[in-house]
Formats: structure tokens, C-alpha cells, sequence
């Protein structure tokens, strides 16, 4: 009896994994539908055949479970063993440098304002380059709401990567690269391995897993290059150009004199 409950659990999470995945997915194609200019890559379009297929191979395995529960125990003692989930690696092309994408990656209060997932967050800590060091985030994965605390590290301007130290999470580990292909193109690479903590099939993690990359990716480009968000980065370099050149006459002063 209590083998089967497990199994049941095991349904009861993955379809509720399943619909939160279809509503985000569709709220996506909406979104892409409704833009003027319409990305060249789109979550709706390469994630539909992956995830369908992972949800069929996911309730194969489901129903297997429950058709037989007894052959579903890994040992003699009876605990059920899950396979651990495996790293999702995916990338994609933004029209912007490295810096002006890291940038925007590390604006960790701006997130609720492109990320669909991401409810609300908090930086506790910061490194001395004003960067977040440890943030709290509430967002949604595996069909419910998660608060979880990151800790981050970086190599400014082509790398930041973090892990998770509290919360909902058991396990989160994520980074990404940022690769200059010219000088107004980066390759985004977003790496992404969790553990969230209570019992899913490998496929259904799998199935997560890339959606959320693929929804990070595509939400990440799409603010990018927002002619608002352009404008913002624009004006931060014309910022700093000032300061620089004030800074470069202050020296040529001080060692003239």
C-alpha cells in the first residue's frame, strides 16, 4: 500500500509539473504572437516535440510503476531509488555584447519584469563590485512556487555562475557564459542541474529542466534587445565614457602640475 502511494504521488506531481509546463508555453506563443517582431528562435516552436515526447515516455513509465509497484523497489530494503538528474546544457544568439548581456543577467531586481517565472526577489548580499552575492527568488518550477537562496559568483564580463544554499530546492546548480561572436553578438550558454528534492521520474526533471532553460534563454534575449533596454545600456556606457575621460584629465592634471 505504501509502495503505491508513492507511485500515485509520483502521477499527482508529474501532471501537475506537466500542466504549469502547457500554461507557460502557451503563455509564451501568446506573448511571441502579439510582438511586432517576432524572435528567429521561439520556446513554442523547438520545445513543443521535445516536451511531448518526454511526457509520453514519462507516463510510460508512470504506468509501468503502477501496473507493477513490487518491481519498481531498487534494493532489498525497499527504498525506491531515483536515477540523479543530469545536467541541461542549452544557447542561443543575442544581439548585444557580453558586457551589455551580463549586465542585464546580474540586474537581479529587474527579473520579475522579463522573467515570467520569477514572483519576486531580494539581494541580501553584495560583492565589493556591487554585484548580488547571496539573493533570495520566488518563482515557479516543477508545478508549484519555490523560494529558494543563491549564492553567486563571477568573472566579469563573460561568465556568472550559482548555487543554491536554502530553501525549497534541494539541489540548483546554474551558470551562464557569455561568448562574443562580433562585436555586437554574444552566444548565451545557460547550464542548469537540479535535484528538487522530492520523488519525479528522470524524464519529467529532464522535460523541466530544458523548458526552464529555453524560457530563461528566449525571456533573457527578448529584454535585451528591447529598444528600451538598449537605450538603458546605451546610456550607462555614456555614463561611464564621462567618467573615464574626467578621470583621465584629473591624472594628466595632477602630473603635470
Amino acid at each position: 500500500a505504501g509502495q503505491a502511494w508513492k507511485i500515485r504521488t509520483y502521477a499527482i506531481i508529474s501532471l501537475s509539473m506537466l500542466a504549469s509546463a502547457h500554461s507557460m508555453l502557451v503563455g509564451h506563443a501568446a506573448e511571441v504572437r502579439n510582438r511586432p517582431v517576432r524572435p528567429r528562435t521561439c520556446l513554442c516552436q523547438v520545445n513543443f516535440d521535445w516536451i511531448e515526447t518526454s511526457v509520453k515516455k514519462g507516463l510510460a513509465e508512470i504506468t509501468q510503476r503502477l501496473s507493477n509497484p513490487q518491481g519498481s523497489h531498487a534494493d532489498a530494503g525497499g527504498e525506491e531509488q531515483e536515477p540523479a538528474s543530469d545536467a541541461v546544457e542549452r544557447s542561443i544568439m543575442v544581439r548585444a555584447t557580453a558586457e551589455e548581456c551580463f549586465q542585464v543577467a546580474t540586474a537581479f531586481e529587474d527579473y520579475p519584469k522579463w522573467a515570467r517565472a520569477t514572483s519576486s526577489v531580494k539581494v541580501e548580499s553584495r560583492t565589493v563590485n556591487n554585484l548580488g552575492r547571496r539573493v533570495v527568488m520566488t518563482m515557479g518550477m516543477f508545478g508549484r512556487t519555490v523560494s529558494s537562496t543563491f549564492e553567486y559568483e563571477y568573472q566579469r564580463p563573460t561568465k556568472m555562475c550559482w548555487h543554491a544554499v536554502a530553501g525549497s530546492i534541494k539541489e540548483l546548480e546554474g551558470s551562464y557564459h557569455f561568448i562574443e561572436t562580433s562585436k555586437q553578438e554574444t552566444k548565451v550558454v545557460y547550464k542548469l542541474r537540479v535535484e528538487p528534492g522530492f520523488p519525479l521520474p528522470g524524464v519529467i526533471k529532464q522535460a523541466t529542466s530544458r523548458a526552464v532553460c529555453w524560457a530563461a534563454l528566449n525571456e533573457l534575449k527578448h529584454y535585451i534587445e528591447l529598444p528600451s533596454t538598449q537605450a538603458m545600456l546605451r546610456g550607462r556606457r555614456s555614463k561611464e565614457d564621462v567618467l573615464g575621460s574626467r578621470w583621465q584629465d584629473i591624472v594628466l592634471e595632477c602630473s603635470t602640475g
